[in-house]
């Protein structure tokens, strides 16, 4: 593989691992909270942060994912 071929797959992977999207909505489950982000994905995600944030509703949101950490779907 040529050095171009493989500089357009690491953008292509790096941009893979950003999504955007919106609040639509936060609960507080004890001493983290689940935010549910619409526009990121087909259906709405559901994230739970580890510390109580408050986000209004429509806040614009970039979520990173580790191309090397474990994802639980559900």
């Amino acid at each position: 593989m040529n050095r171009t071929v493989a500089q357009l797959v690491g953008t292509i992977n790096r941009l893979a691992a950003r999504l955007r999207g919106l609040i639509e909505s936060t609960a507080f489950l004890g001493e983290r909270a689940r935010l549910t982000i619409g526009g990121a994905a087909p259906e709405p995600l559901g994230v739970n942060v580890a510390d109580r944030i408050e986000l209004p509703r429509c806040t614009a949101v970039r979520i990173p994912i580790d191309p090397d950490a474990p994802i639980a779907l559900s």
